[in-house]
């Protein structure tokens, strides 16, 4: 707008700025809607962003849109998703922090927009963040514990938003437990499934120390993250908790 020759012609173009933040903020989502980018890169970023736990970084957030598109990693370490895509998709809306690479909204005003925004309905939800974070972990790659110090961190390396995942589902989870319960019995059903979150949650990579095997149950999963609601939502249907090994889920009858 600013290069407008002319007096007259700047004075036009400078009543056609935004009056407000908001209203700026709703210029680059406009500018974005029907785009590719908008729904595979800024709906969810800004998203995941509101709702985090704790602030993301850049590579965790490549992650999570490759898996977000996707519905698995097979393309891990060779990601679509790069981080000039992602900053230029989302314009000034968000800042990337090269020193630490976490990824936060350019002011806290962002944060005050989104929600009462016109967005707000075409961002994922808090459910979806939620079962986004369970089905993660439900990927094959988790399936069972590592066996050293070594094949830990490289896992934990390769599959950057594992340690947020492992650290942070259950606290999306909680107030949305029955509308995610079958997405986290599907998760976490399997013993070594559990065994091998677990690990994740409890390595400290400064001390160098790996659980093997702590032997978890459903019951110690579903309440070290504070969803006792959802247990007796699984006791209704026959299932014992502190069983380590649980049977296939035999669907109810019409």
């Amino acid at each position: 707008m600013l290069k407008e020759n002319g007096d007259h012609a700047m004075e036009a173009a400078l009543q056609d700025l935004p009056s407000t933040e908001g209203a700026a903020f709703d210029s680059i989502i406009e500018q974005a809607r029907g785009t590719k980018g908008f729904d595979l890169i800024l709906a969810p970023v800004l998203s995941w962003i509101y709702h985090a736990k704790r602030r993301l970084k850049m590579d965790e957030i490549c992650e999570l849109l490759l898996f977000l598109e996707a519905g698995h990693l097979d393309r891990i370490g060779n990601n679509v998703y790069t981080t000039d895509e992602i900053v230029k998709t989302c314009g000034s809306l968000i800042i990337h922090e090269k020193l630490g690479g976490v990824v936060r909204f350019c002011h806290a005003t962002v944060e005050e927009w989104l929600p009462k925004s016109t967005l707000w309905t075409e961002v994922p939800s808090h459910v979806s963040i939620a079962r986004t974070c369970i089905n993660y972990l439900g990927l094959g790659v988790f399936d069972e514990p590592c066996l050293s110090e070594a094949s830990l961190s490289e896992r934990l390396k390769s599959f950057k938003f594992a340690r947020y995942a492992v650290e942070y589902w259950g606290q999306h989870t909680k107030g949305l437990e029955m509308e995610v319960k079958d997405e986290v019995f599907k998760t976490f059903r399997s013993q070594r499934k559990r065994e091998s979150v677990s690990q994740i949650e409890q390595f400290d990579a400064f001390l160098g120390t790996v659980c093997i095997s702590n032997r978890v149950s459903l019951l110690h999963i579903l309440c070290e993250n504070g969803l006792n609601f959802i247990c007796s939502a699984f006791k209704e249907r026959g299932f014992d908790l502190d069983d380590l090994y649980i049977p296939a889920l035999v669907p109810e009858a019409d």
